[in-house]
Formats: C-alpha cells, sequence, structure tokens
C-alpha cells in the first residue's frame, strides 16, 4: 500500500471516531483512559498522524457499545472526502 492510501485510513478513521466521540459526548481523554493510551497518543490518532493498532480499535469499540466491524465498516471514499 502506497504511503497516500495510508494517509487515507488514517484520516477516515480519525473522522470516524470523532464523530463517534462528538456523538457520545464522551471526552479524548475519557477515551484515551478506557483504550489505556495517553492522550497525546490519542491525538495523534484523531489528527490521522497515527493509525490505531487493533487492540486499540477493540478497546474504542467497547467504549462506543459497538463492535469492531461497525466502528471500521464505513466507505473511506465518502467518510475521507466528507
Amino acid at each position: 500500500m502506497e504511503d497516500h492510501e495510508k494517509k487515507k485510513y488514517r484520516i477516515a478513521i480519525a473522522k470516524r471516531i470523532k464523530n463517534l466521540l462528538s456523538n457520545s459526548g464522551m471526552k479524548i481523554s475519557q477515551l484515551a483512559s478506557e483504550a489505556d493510551i495517553s492522550v497525546s497518543t490519542m491525538q495523534r490518532i484523531l489528527s490521522g498522524d497515527r493509525l490505531p493498532d487493533y487492540l486499540e480499535l477493540v478497546l474504542f469499540a467497547e467504549s462506543f457499545g459497538i463492535t469492531v466491524k461497525q466502528l471500521v465498516d464505513f466507505d473511506i471514499n465518502i467518510i475521507y472526502e466528507s
């Protein structure tokens, strides 16, 4: 996968998590704590600089009350371009 494609995925997952944070009313620090990561790591994920690993995705999904599939099952082109 080329760097541009990787960046596209990082930004898309960041937007998805931001949307879920906004809809849930959860704070960044709370989600970071529940995923056992630092707030600065969470901010890197939300800025699209870092892709979460699988365990982080599992913990994010649990925090939002959804499955990992629901967390990552989106049309990347729609999310990325919005």
